[in-house]
């Protein structure tokens, strides 16, 4: 999109007074088409013989196809991953409360390009892991690990001769942790 308006020199269009030399814009898809469902399972396995008996499994899985036109082709719906799934192990019983879950999400189109090079965030695999103690009825301790495999986010554009990296984070992974007091 360029706007008619006075150069600044070097043969930079100005817009609001400052130069610029890409602008980006947003704009509303027509239409668009959507189908997905999603399948969940979770169950406390209290059934089993102690101490295993307050083992927890779940996992759910989402699928979802999309599809809408943009500049003559068809993509897929802005932000929409294919598959996205979470698993998640734990144990509850008793003063003792513990999670690990794994999250994934297939990549999706992040920014939508006229020429075609869409930009695309690229899979990601996510390891979290929880725990709490009731140290007393009135005290809590809690600690959360997010990001343990330290899964960097990484972005792409996508070209007809492959993908060329766009953007590569690196969080590292984090702790908190704390006490809980209720009186």
């Amino acid at each position: 999109v360029f706007f008619e308006g006075e150069d600044n020199g070097a043969g930079l269009p100005v817009f609001n007074g400052l130069p610029y030399t890409e602008l980006s814009t947003f704009q509303n898809l027509e239409n668009a088409r959507i189908f997905g469902f999603e399948l969940g399972y979770q169950q406390a396995l209290d059934n089993l013989p102690a101490p295993f008996d307050g083992l927890i499994v779940g996992a759910n899985y989402t699928y979802v196809d999309s599809e809408t036109t943009f500049g003559g082709r068809s993509i897929s719906l802005p932000g929409q991953s294919e598959n996205v799934a979470n698993a998640i192990l734990g144990y509850d019983k008793g003063r003792l409360d513990l999670r690990a879950a794994v999250s994934y999400r297939d990549e999706f189109i992040d920014e939508i390009d006229l020429d075609g090079a869409d930009r695309v965030a690229l899979d990601h695999v996510q390891l979290d892991l929880t725990a709490k103690v009731d140290i007393t009825d009135d005290i809590k301790f809690f600690a959360d690990f997010k990001n343990v495999n330290d899964e960097a986010f990484e972005a792409a554009r996508r070209y007809s001769e492959g993908d060329f990296l766009s953007q590569y984070e690196e969080y590292g992974y984090s702790i908190r942790a704390g006490f809980i007091w209720k009186n």
